[in-house]
């Protein structure tokens, strides 16, 4: 007997009617980039995890790529992370012109070595990329305690831990920001790609926002804002329809 290792016909046939139906709100909206529906699944993503905010991206790699952005990492920096995962996370170290610096894995975990990862922290390291691998969370209290200590950022890599918890708290909601993937083989997926940001810090959300949209919109004009230490108060609109809105073309 042939049994497949991942059989998403299988998965589909048990959801069918549910899925079907799901589907075809979305076709009869026309509301096909940025609608209600996505709208409901960022706000359940981010009451799943007790987080505050949750912003939707194209893919995991997106997610990594824009939340790396968002807290300004980029050309001559160092991120640190694990050569054991999916080629993503160093890609996306790359993709924003940084450079990821490999700590070897603790062989019973399969995660990062935190004992190795304090040598090779330079004046140029500006944040650590644990990877949860496997579902299996890396240890976050040792990371964050050498994060604080030398003031790094921390970004969770969790496209394969959704629901994930360690010491109490659900993985993805224990770093500056977390990033998850929807890709079909992982155990939250869905029919193609996407991807989510998760942070309980306002700004970071904001300017992730922003950079999902090309920078536009109100969104666009707080993330300018902030990252260029400008003090301005604005009102954000948080409607981000593509059709009415006067701040469209603002970017």
């Amino acid at each position: 007997m042939n049994i497949p290792l991942i059989d998403l016909k299988a998965q589909y046939k048990s959801l069918e009617k549910d899925i079907n139906k799901a589907v075809l709100e979305v076709l009869s909206s026309s509301e096909y980039i940025m609608g209600k529906q996505v709208k409901e699944f960022e706000e359940e993503f981010a009451s799943c995890l007790k987080v505050r905010n949750a912003v939707s991206v194209a893919n995991g790699t997106d997610a990594l790529i824009i939340a790396m952005k968002a807290l300004g990492i980029k050309e001559g920096d160092e991120v640190i992370t694990t050569p054991f995962t999916f080629f993503s996370t160093a890609e996306s170290i790359s993709m924003v012109g940084a450079k990821p610096v490999f700590v070897n894995i603790d062989v019973n975990t399969f995660n990062i070595d935190c004992s190795k990862l304090i040598n090779k922290i330079t004046d140029k390291t500006k944040a650590i990329l644990p990877v949860h691998l496997f579902g299996l969370p890396a240890n976050m209290k040792e990371i964050l305690s050498i994060a604080e200590d030398n003031g790094l950022y921390v970004i969770e890599d969790a496209c394969q831990a959704i629901g994930a918890e360690y010491d109490g708290k659900k993985v993805g909601t224990l770093g500056d920001a977390a990033c998850f993937s929807f890709f079909p083989t992982k155990n939250l997926s869905c029919a193609g790609d996407g991807g989510m940001i998760v942070t309980n810090k306002d700004d970071i959300a904001d300017i992730a926002r922003a950079i999902r949209a090309h920078g536009s919109g109100a969104y666009g004009k707080r993330a300018y804002n902030l990252m260029n230490d400008i003090h301005e108060e604005l009102e954000v609109n948080n409607s981000e329809s593509t059709v009415y809105n006067p701040t469209k073309y603002y970017n």
